[in-house]
């Protein structure tokens, strides 16, 4: 926008078509695309991965500063606010229910069961407190929470709370 050259602005759309690219049908993205080899296959919650790809996509739909000025067009800004909420009911579906309760997420989860998935050898299928609390953050920040994504908040933080003495 600094230089009014359309090529940094059309780079930066075919940037944005990347990214929701590589978003799979159930709303979750994997760690690399397109080519992939083992674990980069799972929905990514690591380093903040999928919650870092959904923040940056409302930023540019709702055109927050440095996104705004006609950086993408109505029909982007749409599949990326598509994309945004099909990204909070992969959240909702891959939330870890132990014994019928709502706990927290893990680093991965697999892409077609959403269950806790390995990664590397020492990534195991686990309650992630680091991963999960990004994500209860994301769910916070939604203007408009229904009823699932407050469950899913307090169900989290219930857990937190109870394990947050726990000692190793």
């Amino acid at each position: 926008q600094a230089t009014g050259d359309n090529r940094y602005r059309d780079a930066f759309r075919k940037a944005v078509h990347y990214l929701l690219s590589g978003q799979y049908e159930n709303g979750g993205w994997p760690q690399f695309w397109p080519v992939q080899r083992d674990y980069q296959i799972h929905i990514t919650y690591n380093d903040d991965a999928m919650v870092n790809t959904m923040l940056m996509l409302r930023n540019v739909y709702e055109e927050n500063e440095p996104y705004g000025n006609g950086l993408c067009d109505e029909r982007q800004r749409a599949a990326m606010k598509k994309a945004f909420d099909k990204g909070v009911e992969c959240i909702l579906a891959t939330q870890i229910r132990t014994n019928g309760v709502l706990t927290v997420w893990c680093q991965q989860h697999d892409h077609v069961t959403l269950q806790p998935a390995y990664a590397r050898a020492y990534e195991l299928p686990s309650y992630c407190v680091q991963e999960s609390s990004g994500i209860i953050a994301l769910l916070m920040s939604l203007p408009n929470p229904d009823e699932r994504v407050k469950t899913a908040v307090h169900s989290a933080m219930a857990w937190i709370d109870k394990y947050k003495s726990l000692q190793f």
